[in-house]
């Protein structure tokens, strides 16, 4: 049982120090947009938001990064694009369809939405700028923020059309999660080699089959010969 705890905590001292490797912020913490027209992006099961915060995403160090198509209710040919990741379409993916990557070193995450049109662009690194007036944008709908370092902020788009300012044209769901380090490979590798051994020590053995002999004969006792006169 202590090789048993002792491997288990080994693993769980793993995964903490991995956790202490990442921390997501978005900044300015406060600067938040009313919308003006209907929240109501198609696919969608979601709250009807009214306003949003704006804000660059960044991380502290490297990170495995998720990008989820949520939904979208517009009529341009909206994509959101992940450098060396890859991208998706409103027009050519369905709602989950998500792209995955990992970024190696700390800073602002590099993507960007584009709708199509002539400066229909709104990038991570202008975010920080982002104002009311700013067409095309998106926003921070909600964020998740968890103390193991993995985190969650569902994204909403204002493409270049200036009808409305709705922020539904392509709602997307960024997660972002540590990655472990090479200590954090050697600790939990450890532990599970505890674990093995201890599971193995505690299995039960087979039986050992009796050893083989064979049955006693009877002794024969030869009888004296009598002559027949």
């Amino acid at each position: 049982m202590k090789r048993f705890l002792f491997g288990l905590a080994t693993a769980v001292l793993a995964l903490g120090t991995t956790a202490k490797t990442l921390s997501t912020e978005h900044s300015p913490a406060v600067s938040t947009v009313d919308f003006v027209g209907l929240f109501d992006p198609f696919w969608a099961s979601l709250p009807s938001f009214t306003s949003g915060t704006f804000g660059q995403i960044s991380v502290s160090g490297p990170a495995t990064v998720t990008y989820s198509f949520v939904g979208s209710e517009s009529g341009y040919d909206t994509s959101l694009f992940a450098q060396f990741f890859g991208r998706f379409g409103t027009a050519t993916e369905s709602a989950g369809s998500a792209i995955v990557g990992v970024v190696n070193e700390g800073g602002a995450l590099d993507f960007s939405f584009n709708d199509g049109h002539a400066g229909g662009t709104a990038t991570n690194a202008q975010a920080s700028s982002f104002t009311a007036a700013t067409n095309p944008s998106f926003v921070i709908l909600g964020s998740n923020l968890s103390l193991s370092g993995a985190s969650e902020y569902l994204l909403g788009y204002n493409d270049s059309f200036r009808g409305d300012a709705d922020f539904d044209d392509m709602v997307v769901r960024l997660s972002v999660s540590p990655v472990p380090e090479p200590s954090a490979y050697a600790l939990m590798l450890a532990g599970l080699g505890v674990l093995a051994s201890w599971r193995a020590a505690a299995a039960p053995k087979p039986a050992r089959a009796p050893a083989f002999s064979c049955p006693a004969q009877p002794r024969q006792t030869s009888k004296p010969l009598t002559r027949r006169t």
